[in-house]
């Protein structure tokens, strides 16, 4: 069995075993900060 590998970072997830990447909303709160700067 593949050994289940998950960090947990302030702004996403990310699980090795499945190959997901989960985007938080503090990410798209500071991406929609950031577009609304231009």
């Amino acid at each position: 069995m593949a050994q289940r590998k998950i960090y947990n970072k302030q702004d996403y997830t990310v699980d090795l075993e499945n190959k997901i990447v989960v985007l938080s909303d503090s990410y798209y709160e500071k991406l929609s900060n950031f577009s609304n700067k231009w």
